[in-house]
């Protein structure tokens, strides 16, 4: 019987997401088989090219044109993917698309191509155990008239014993050394196995939950890989593909006793029944970064995907500091079936927020009769005269991370007697410096990385733009400007680590600001910013960024997307 202690470890996922999953590498910029599995891309091992016109369900997950994760269509306007695909990020499609019913990703004749409008996150995924319901669905700009895949039934699936042979398909890697991404879709059959045997010592060692199921040969030699995440797993009755479940994570990939791990789909019908047809809201918010006595304001979408009309009421905030954060319920009063409407919160940010600050809905939708979305914001307070004075700059207004404050230091300048860095931080944590500066003028300064290449990452923003990245690490301080346009303007520095590991220092040095005006000529270093292309494989869960900007989330995640697995 395939009972509540199988779970699957087959993913294959793109750099687009998190690392340890099983996802490609063709992205420049974000990416991860738990299967998903960092650094390194995963693919359908010991598998064979499927023939035009089978498994018409199997979607690419896409950014710019360039396939990151698998994923499955159920019908209508939805897609099933990994979690992890998407780093965990609910929210607003951020420019991703789905091609349904490809065979060959390099025949542009191949499949349906349509934008990602919306994506939506299980509540608990990552919870209790990292990529725990590691499960996504996307909602598409509009319907597709497409063939779609029904998800296997709890009663069905109970019937399943183990040894059940089951298939998954995928563009993943082809290579166990090297890269060699297929443009035609593969697939491979593995047997099920049971969560009791999962969980042995030498496989999981207990770390598979009644969430997930696995398959694959104890002596290894077949799997789904990177490139693979997010992909269905199915079953065959009565002629009929169901799918059983959703490539997820594995310790490598085609492994002895390291089975490919799962999403068990069959265990998610509520949840989906309640996104599909219900009302939903974005189950995490966040304000950014944002300066002691700033305001700012933030939208919220509520969907209401039911056939009639929804009414809200109760809207409720709670948690430590959410008395400072007030909201405009007017335009969510009611809800037309297949619309939505923009619920406004303000912050007007004094100190910061609880780890437990959210907001509560009640409708009266029997599908889902409570919301609630968690509001997370990065509140950096006024910096102290000692960061104000290494930064040896003039004009700017400095604010420092309140949980993770960057530190003077003396070991590594540029000028003077002293630096500042970046806190120590742990896995899956960031420490922010923001420094708001008047233009027209340049913002010169200096800085210094010694991190973890392709996985740790030094970003500078200029109000809500990306200005570029750094990864790894550099013996000398090498010199940059910021071009800033009239007015008062945010610059931000975030040194963000992922879920596991360390390098060189595990730091980045900042020194020598100045802020000139823009008539003034200024000399820098060039700077080359580095391409993740040598990335290795290690296992570990991915974790999410909530309180970063929701586009450098989205090419964080094309980055992590690469692939998790061992």
């Amino acid at each position: 019987m395939l009972n509540n202690t199988t779970r699957l470890c087959l993913a294959v996922l793109p750099l687009l997401i998190s690392t340890n999953s099983r996802a490609e590498t063709n992205v420049d910029k974000n990416a991860g088989k738990l299967h998903h599995q960092r650094g390194v891309q995963q693919r359908i091992i010991g598998g064979e090219p499927v023939n035009v016109g089978d498994y018409t369900y199997m979607t690419s997950l896409q950014r710019d044109g360039s396939h990151f994760c698998g994923a499955s269509f159920i019908g209508e306007k939805w897609v099933l993917t990994a979690a992890h695909c998407v780093d965990g990020q609910s929210g607003s499609g951020n420019g991703l698309e789905v091609l349904i019913g490809a065979n060959d990703l390099s025949d542009n004749s191949s499949g349906k191509r349509i934008a990602v409008k919306r994506i939506y996150v299980h509540p608990n995924y990552n919870t209790p155990v990292d990529t725990n319901n590691d499960i996504t669905l996307l909602e598409l700009e509009s319907e597709v008239d497409a063939p779609a895949i029904n998800i296997l039934s709890k009663e069905l699936a109970d019937e399943i014993t183990s040894g059940t042979m089951l298939t998954v398909t995928g563009w993943g890697n082809t290579l166990t050394d090297g890269q060699n991404f297929p443009d035609k879709l593969m697939f491979v059959q593995v047997p099920l196995v049971s969560n009791e045997v999962c969980n042995l010592p030498a496989s999981y060692d207990g770390g598979i939950t009644d969430a997930m199921i696995c398959a694959g040969n104890q002596a290894g030699g077949k799997d789904s890989c990177q490139g693979d995440s997010g992909g269905p797993l199915v079953y065959k009755h009565n002629d009929e593909y169901l799918q059983i479940g959703v490539v997820s994570f594995g310790d490598g990939c085609a492994q002895p006793d390291k089975y490919g791990v799962y999403a068990a789909a069959f265990n998610f019908h509520d949840w989906i029944n309640s996104v599909t047809k219900g009302v939903n809201i974005e189950n995490t918010v966040s304000f950014g970064a944002i300066e002691e006595g700033a305001e700012t304001e933030k939208s919220i979408s509520i969907s209401n995907n039911g056939a009639t009309e929804a009414k809200l009421s109760d809207f409720v905030l709670s948690g430590t500091g959410s008395s400072q954060i007030t909201l405009d319920s007017s335009a969510c009063l009611t809800i037309a079936a297949k619309s939505q409407c923009s619920l406004k919160l303000t912050y007007k940010a004094s100190s910061s927020l609880g780890d437990e600050v959210k907001i509560t809905i009640n409708t009266d939708s029997q599908i889902s009769p409570l919301l609630s979305s968690k509001i997370s914001a990065k509140f950096l307070k006024v910096a102290d005269e000692s960061i104000v004075n290494a930064t040896d700059g003039s004009d700017i207004q400095w604010f420092n991370d309140e949980d993770s404050p960057w530190i003077l230091q003396s070991s590594d300048i540029k000028v003077g007697d002293n630096a500042i860095q970046a806190a120590a931080i742990g896995d899956n944590e960031s420490s922010q410096l923001m420094a708001k500066v008047s233009g027209p003028a340049k913002l010169l300064f200096h800085s210094k990385a010694s991190t973890e290449q392709g996985y740790d990452f030094f970003d500078v923003f200029l109000d809500d733009e990306r200005i570029f990245y750094v990864s790894g690490q550099n013996e000398l301080f090498e010199g940059r400007f910021i071009e800033i346009p009239e007015g008062e303007h945010r610059i931000t520095f975030v040194y963000l680590k992922d879920s596991e590991q360390s390098a060189g220092n595990d730091t980045v040095y900042l020194d020598g600001f100045e802020r000139l005006v823009k008539s003034e000529p200024v000399v820098v270093t060039p700077v080359v910013t580095p391409t993740v292309e040598k990335v290795k494989a290690k296992s570990s869960g991915g974790g999410s960024f909530g309180y970063l900007l929701s586009g450098f989330t989205m090419l964080f995640l094309l980055r992590r997307a690469i692939a998790k697995k061992n």
